[in-house]
């Protein structure tokens, strides 16, 4: 195995072991997300959510705009409090940070979830 490989390899597994739930859209459309995003929303596989649309997830989501793709320091990076929509609709609050990034050469949105302490009721 080439060290490329190798290195590619482990940040694979980091990124989808992490205990960070991370997805990255484009136009909205999911294009990537790790096994803890899939688990969180009552999905088997990170792979059954490409293609979802994330706003059937979290509702209301806005993605910042292709001219915030800028600068390694990413500063439009935008923290708020959102409510997700589980796959068996049950709702659980979270706290999303959203920063535009480059993806496979081509603008993109990363979201990070962390889910707060009590989950939404009703």
């Amino acid at each position: 195995m080439t060290e490329h490989r190798a290195r590619e390899t482990d940040y694979r597994e980091m990124v989808d072991g992490s205990a960070n739930r991370l997805c990255i859209h484009r136009h909205y459309v999911l294009q990537f997300a790790n096994r803890t995003m899939a688990r969180m929303f009552g999905y088997d596989r990170p792979a059954d959510l490409v293609g979802v649309d994330i706003r059937t997830l979290i509702p209301g989501h806005r993605a910042p705009t292709p001219a915030a793709n800028s600068g390694a320091a990413r500063p439009g990076t935008r923290r708020q409090q959102v409510e997700g929509v589980k796959r068996d609709g049950q709702r659980v609050r979270v706290t999303a940070l959203v920063a535009a990034v480059t993806w496979r050469a081509r603008a993109a949105t990363i979201v990070t979830l962390v889910p707060v302490e009590h989950p939404v009721s009703g």
